[in-house]
């Protein structure tokens, strides 16, 4: 299949929508699953803003989610000596999810990458126990997690809000908590009104995750039944708090074929006999700085379709390198990343490039993870009454 017009097949059926919202937005181009909702005014997300920074106790003026870094040989150390969570890395869309009152009642709001706040319609979370005459609602909370979209045996589509963090609950920080403790206890203050769950456009649900060393019931039991698209596993440690922005304890592995980096795309002219424009690759080294890093590698054929997407040039592109070509760095496009404000970091890009070189498999993965459970029962052994 060719990923160019199989990503121009999903931009056509967004310009046929009947929703106005996905005609406007360039978030709802190709690459990129719509979030719910309606996208609100700027006055009001100024407000939401705020909320969220003070519900985080955070001054970060972007999107405030961790970011992970990506896998390599090197991290085997980490997930021997220390204990981490693994779940599968689900290709849908991040978002944090606020909770918070407006307008003397609660919605609730989902956070894209461009720090875009989305108001979600017929969705309620009560807090538990609350006396049936005098319902309490959720105030000030705030969730990470990622939208994903499964499709049905019979075709359909059902849309899912796959929770994986709790940074704040009802106005209280969780953020320098260690990751068991942030989920734990926190998972039975999160459930949607029954009421409304029928009228929801999305389910609500926290995400499944596996000890480190469960890594291969989730690569051989887990991903195979999934009903929506997959590009990994991500491992998170269970005793680091949540950091804003590049996390190194949380780690992203891929397949060796499936590992890729976001750049800015210029397209130029060519002064040479070359049908074909010049396709520059540029990197993000912070704020509004991008620099010449490379090349995209389009052949005549792939133009033929990328020519015809809109506001190509100047756009977040996710690409991958030919491995038939390593060790040399011949890229090749994937997709476009709308949901994207920036390509990654140049720092995070070395890192990927590091990653794809090092080409761990899963052969790998699963061949360790008899030691990993190993070393953790050996630390839970020693460990003293009462610790984790």
């Amino acid at each position: 299949n060719n990923p160019v017009s199989s990503n121009l097949k999903r931009k056509s059926q967004f310009e046929n929508s009947d929703n106005e919202a996905a005609k406007k937005t360039r978030n709802d181009n190709i690459g990129s699953l719509k979030l719910p909702g309606t996208r609100v005014p700027h006055y009001i997300a100024r407000t939401l803003r705020e909320t969220l920074k003070t519900a985080l106790n955070s001054n970060a003026s972007g999107f405030p989610g961790s970011q992970p870094v990506s896998f390599q040989k090197k991290h085997f150390d980490d997930l021997m000596n220390e204990n981490f969570f693994v779940c599968e890395k689900s290709d849908g869309t991040r978002a944090l999810m606020l909770i918070t009152f407006l307008e003397n009642k609660q919605q609730v709001f989902m956070v894209d990458r461009h720090n875009n706040f989305w108001n979600v319609p017929n969705i309620i979370f009560p807090l538990p126990f609350s006396d049936p005459h005098k319902i309490h609602f959720h105030n000030n909370t705030v969730i990470d997690g990622e939208y994903i979209c499964d499709t049905e045996s019979d075709g359909t589509n059902t849309y899912r809000y796959m929770a994986f963090d709790l940074l704040s609950v009802n106005g209280k920080n969780c953020l320098e908590k260690p990751l068991d403790k942030r989920l734990g206890p926190y998972t039975k203050f999160l459930s949607i009104s029954p009421s409304l769950k029928s009228k929801a456009a999305f389910s609500f649900e926290m995400k499944y995750m596996e000890f480190s060393y469960g890594l291969v019931k989730v690569l051989d039991q887990v991903i195979p039944k999934l009903k929506h698209k997959n590009d990994g596993l991500i491992f998170t440690s269970v005793s680091s708090p949540y950091v804003i922005g590049s996390c190194e304890k949380i780690l992203k592995w891929k397949p060796a074929d499936e590992n890729s980096v976001d750049f800015k795309l210029s397209i130029e002219k060519n002064d040479s006999d070359s049908d074909l424009p010049i396709f520059r690759l540029l990197v993000w080294k912070g704020k509004d700085i991008y620099d010449h890093f490379g090349y995209l590698d389009v052949s005549e054929e792939e133009w033929k379709s990328l020519s015809q997407v809109e506001n190509l040039d100047q756009s977040i592109i996710e690409v991958t390198v030919d491995k038939k070509k390593l060790p040399d760095l011949v890229w090749k496009f994937m997709r476009i990343r709308d949901d994207k404000p920036n390509g990654n970091f140049i720092d995070i890009v070395y890192k990927i490039i590091s990653s794809i070189r090092d080409g761990v498999t899963a052969k790998e993965l699963k061949d360790i993870a008899p030691n990993i459970r190993t070393e953790w029962k050996n630390r839970q052994k020693n460990s003293k009454p009462g610790q984790t």
